[in-house]
């Protein structure tokens, strides 16, 4: 009787062995997953996913998490300590600011898209727009466009309607989202007949299939470029800084433009001596 029972302690020793081995590699690898907090602009709510997916299936260990909001809100947060590594805005200024405040590294930042407009309705009761100017169509009471003060989308909404001469009319009119997804959902729930919005913000199969929706040109309003910078938080880490480059990557920009954001002007990004995009080993 003593035999087995040895066996049986020898087994039972040996199955807690196993476990606490595995305990300790499930620490290890716990332990060795990096996480990348971005905050980032809401025309890149439907977008980021998909550039979140690609990035960490060829960067094993590092998962990647998206904050969304206004570029000024976030620039805000940011500010106050909030625990970012990158910040994706929805134009150059902001990160630029944050840059010059000491919050981030102004070696880093860079553009990474350029964003359209839209003007949209969800509803197939209104005719579909050739132009801004058939926002003056009666019956149209409301339009939404983003917060200008703290949305970048909502300061080029608002250009785009001085440039067609058409902000003072329609100014009473005129409906203010938090931010640029706020802005899409006051137009899909019904609050506005019309919004000026980003055009990544229809490439929801939902939002391209309802209503009506046309892009605006180019031309019509002051260039949307979106920048990125790592923040103090990211300094001397490899991580956040290799997801900065997967921005620029083909990948990326192939993401990007499916999800309705152009390619970045080359001119607008900012070089080293060699005339190439900077984006600094850390430090």
């Amino acid at each position: 009787m003593v035999k087995p029972r040895a066996s049986v302690l020898r087994r039972w020793l040996g199955l807690v062995a196993i476990l606490g081995c595995l305990s300790i590699l499930r620490g290890v690898h716990a332990a060795s997953e990096t996480e990348v907090l971005v905050a980032a602009a809401s025309d890149l709510v439907f977008v980021f996913p998909e550039l979140k997916e690609s990035f960490e299936s060829g960067n094993p260990g590092i998962k990647v998490r998206g904050t969304f909001g206004a570029s000024g809100t976030l620039a805000n947060q940011i500010r106050s300590g909030a625990p970012f590594d990158v910040f994706l805005s929805a134009d150059m200024e902001l990160p630029g600011k944050i840059a010059e405040s000491g919050q981030a590294d102004a070696a880093t930042l860079r553009p990474y898209a350029q964003g359209r407009l839209a003007l949209w309705t969800a509803s197939t009761n209104q005719a579909a727009p050739t132009s801004l100017a058939d926002l003056l169509r009666p019956g149209i009471a409301h339009i939404a466009i983003a917060q200008p003060a703290t949305a970048p989308y909502g300061r080029a909404a608002n250009e785009a309607l001085r440039q067609a001469g058409l902000l003072d009319s329609l100014t009473p009119r005129l409906v203010y989202g938090e931010n640029i997804a706020q802005t899409a959902q006051f137009v899909e729930s019904g609050a506005a007949e019309f919004g000026i919005v980003s055009a990544s913000a229809l490439r929801h199969p939902d939002r391209l299939r309802r209503g009506h929706q046309l892009v605006l040109p180019l031309d019509s309003h002051p260039p949307i470029i979106q920048g990125a910078v790592l923040t103090r938080r990211a300094e001397g880490r490899s991580e956040p800084r290799r997801f900065l480059e997967f921005l620029g990557s083909e990948k990326a920009r192939g993401i990007l433009s499916r999800g309705g954001l152009e390619p970045a002007p080359v001119d607008a990004a900012p070089t080293n001596r060699t005339g190439s995009p900077t984006v600094p080993e850390p430090r």
